[in-house]
């Protein structure tokens, strides 16, 4: 049985494109990450704790097992020399939040470690996903491996993110059990999943449309997951039996073959509550087959700019006014219309403005360090820094005050409420007392403008003892501007080092000090 073909045949009946749903085995698969079990067995080896004793303390229930671990966890992290530079750097991320908030930072540290394994046939397959065309993605992993093959897709780090935003359902990431971009957000212990399951049919509500409006790939997940079932379970209250059986021909399941055996594509079902949902159970060696035919998926416009089509819709709808926004057509006296393939006729009086709600944040790093965009400040405060700055807190935007003339009253500007909480985090990070005054900055030893791993924090060190005239701005820019280069090549990848996080934190520098008062 040809699997690529049979899948075309099925996805022709839709018209919407895949969502991918995707769980620890993909992450197993293609950065070699440990399952949950496997987790916390290194962080208990790593740490002279026995993983079997909290295992069996708690009947073999994983969460409870990591409650256990985390509690003691927590002793050694605020105690040891081991973690004292994590003690230093923590609050750069968030704040201890609970017992467990420890043991949470320390696996995001390591899980932003991994990378894709050094296997020719995976990568192949990791190009592969990347050329899919997908609507978004649901994942319950906590690396940030997908959205890096996806960069321009929106990113949600929490179940609470999800149900407390507006989503528009194309070109976004759902990380429904959290990030390792925002630790305390992880669920990982029993306490975790009892908040999570409370708030499971709010997130059912939200999900309800994709799994009934687009066909569903699961990924990295076993027919018996308990996240499949729990999911499933949580839709299955908030429709009709009937409603339902719409979703049999909806759901893909995707596993791995080991052995020698054949590619299989076979009904199957998922048992809901004593209910038998029948689905499409696909067995495959190489996922490239999978990945292929999710191409051919085909788009008359890219993801980035229908997602930034439907925001602009949405905000007409709400806002009840449509004044300066919407052009009208005579479309009868318009003889060519017959031969226009795809008509669209929002906010196209201001072009520019739907451009600035698709910059992203290096699109401001590239502008601060060479001036090439061509901006306009109060355009940016206003349609680009309120969508950046929901995801991406840590963005530079000093110069775009400084220039709109804005930061010497900023908290009475009409600025969106994010650019007022987070412009200042760059001035609260320099003044972390935890930032390490280094040894030779105490000898007075000039500073050398290099560019290694260390050199942001460097950088804060020396404005905290010797202020910011100590800085010459322009050998700093020169600096930026002979590693961007590296800086995109390295942000580009599935993992990226933690090079391009001190590289953006030295051009938040550079932009504070050229531009803040």
């Amino acid at each position: 049985m040809d699997i690529k073909d049979t899948l075309e045949k099925k996805l022709k009946n839709f018209t919407s494109a895949p969502f991918l749903f995707i769980g620890s085995g993909l992450s197993r698969r293609y950065i070699g990450l440990e399952d949950w079990k496997g987790l916390l067995q290194k962080f208990c080896s790593d740490n002279g704790l026995n993983f079997d004793y909290y295992y069996s303390t708690s009947n073999s229930n994983l969460p409870k097992t990591a409650k256990l671990l985390a509690k003691d966890f927590s002793e050694i992290w605020w105690k040891n020399d081991k973690f004292l530079d994590s003690r230093n750097e923590y609050k750069a991320y968030g704040i201890m939040e609970h017992e467990s908030s420890p043991l949470k930072y320390e696996i995001c540290k390591y899980l932003k470690t991994k990378s894709i394994i050094d296997d020719q046939e995976l990568k192949n397959e990791v190009e592969e996903l990347k050329k899919a065309n997908i609507d978004g993605i649901i994942t319950t992993n906590w690396d940030n491996f997908i959205e890096g093959l996806f960069q321009d897709y929106d990113v949600y780090f929490s179940q609470d993110d999800l149900i407390n935003s507006i989503v528009q359902e194309i070109g976004e990431i759902y990380k429904i059990h959290g990030s390792v971009d925002d630790f305390n957000t992880l669920i990982l212990t029993d306490e975790d999943y009892d908040s999570f399951t409370k708030k499971n049919a709010y997130l059912a509500a939200k999900l309800l449309s994709i799994f009934i409006e687009h066909p569903i790939f699961f990924l990295g997940y076993s027919i018996s997951d308990s996240n499949i079932q729990e999911i499933l379970k949580s839709i299955a209250t908030c429709i009709s039996h009937e409603g339902l059986k719409k979703l049999e021909n909806s759901i893909f399941l995707v596993e791995p073959i080991f052995d020698g055996s054949s590619d299989i594509i076979e009904k199957s079902y998922i048992n809901i509550d004593g209910s038998n949902l029948p689905i499409t159970h696909i067995y495959v060696k190489d996922y490239s087959i999978i990945y292929k035919t999710l191409q051919l998926y085909k788009r008359k416009l890219s993801v980035k700019h229908l997602k930034q089509i439907k925001t602009q819709l949405y905000e007409i709808v709400k806002n009840n006014d449509p004044h300066d926004r919407v052009a009208l057509i005579d479309i009868e006296k318009n003889d060519d219309i017959v031969d226009v393939d795809f008509v669209i006729g929002v906010g196209m009086k201001s072009l520019h403005e739907k451009g600035m709600v698709g910059l992203n944040r290096d699109d401001i790093i590239e502008d601060i360090i060479f001036n090439t965009g061509g901006y306009d400040p109060n355009d940016l405060l206003t349609y680009a820094f309120p969508q950046i700055l929901k995801y991406q807190r840590r963005t530079p935007l000093y110069k775009y005050l400084k220039l709109g003339n804005k930061l010497s009253d900023i908290q009475n500007n009409k600025l969106d409420w994010r650019i007022k909480k987070y412009y200042k985090l760059i001035d609260e990070d320099i003044n972390n007392p935890n930032v390490t005054v280094r040894s030779m900055l105490i000898k007075n030893e000039p500073i050398s403008y290099s560019y290694n791993i260390s050199d942001a924090n460097y950088l804060k060190a020396a404005i905290r003892k010797n202020g910011k005239s100590s800085i010459d701005n322009e050998k700093l820019l020169s600096l930026l501007k002979e590693k961007f280069s590296n800086y995109k090549e390295e942000v580009s990848k599935a993992n990226p080092p933690i090079f391009c996080s001190h590289y953006r934190t030295t051009v938040r520098i550079y932009d504070w000090l050229e531009y803040s008062d």
